[in-house]
């Protein structure tokens, strides 16, 4: 379980915030703007998360060389490549149906 959130890269969701940003400054605090900006703060991680599956899928050969990577879930054999590649397409298809909420 650990070895599969390190795959997604929690870490790096940070970015996604300033999707929220918008909300804040434009004192738009209503329950609608929120969860909107909610939802679409998911869908921009789900979707960074499965970009960063496909680079180390991708990757996994190079990976395997290299001095610090091959300590990354797939690298090391901790995350199968099946299941990346399972994993990857829960995460675009969650983002994609949370971006299609969030257009509504």
């Amino acid at each position: 379980m650990i070895s599969l959130i390190k795959l997604l890269r929690p870490h790096q969701y940070i970015k996604n915030g300033f999707v929220l940003v918008g909300v804040l400054f434009g004192h738009q605090w209503t329950i609608d703007s929120i969860s909107k900006a909610l939802l679409a703060f998911i869908a921009f991680c789900l979707i960074a998360s499965s970009v960063y599956i496909l680079n180390d899928i991708m990757d996994i050969e190079a990976d395997k060389n290299h001095p610090t990577k091959r300590n990354r879930p797939l690298p090391s054999g901790k995350v199968s490549l099946s299941t990346a590649k399972m994993f990857l397409v829960i995460l675009v298809m969650g983002a994609f149906t949370l971006s299609y909420l969030v257009s509504m």
